[in-house]
């Protein structure tokens, strides 16, 4: 099996379909049916590219899953239940504030698209 491996990766490194013709030795590889392997092969170019497209939306979920806070300062308000600053009522909070000085550096955590941006200033 690993030979049989190995030469269909060196057939396949050839590039063409006509250097794979001009290459292959099909003097030992007894009788088989080619519809069988066309079929095979079909099969596995369609499972090759089913991996690929999971990987690939892994990928895109695990660099868009934020990892670490994006600045240092104090979390003025968790995330869950809370009585809203502004209006006073309970209700549940989304976010998560991060209280800090003004100008500090803010680091992007994940990949995405910024959709809200809340600034608070409080004077004091």
């Amino acid at each position: 099996m690993k030979k049989a491996e190995k030469d269909l990766h060196q057939l396949i490194s050839l590039g063409s379909k006509e250097k794979i013709f001009e290459k292959v030795d099909t003097s030992d590889m007894g009788s088989f049916d080619m519809i069988q392997v066309q079929e095979q092969i079909e099969s596995s170019i369609t499972t090759v590219g089913a991996i690929k497209d999971y990987l690939q939306s892994q990928k895109d979920l695990y660099l868009s899953t934020p990892r670490g806070f994006p600045v240092q300062g104090t979390i003025s308000s968790p995330y869950g239940s809370r009585i809203n600053p502004i209006l006073g009522r309970s209700e549940f909070h989304r976010g998560l504030d991060i209280s800090t000085a003004t100008g500090t550096p803010i680091t992007a955590t994940a990949d995405g698209v910024v959709v809200f941006f809340w600034l608070e200033r409080r004077r004091r």
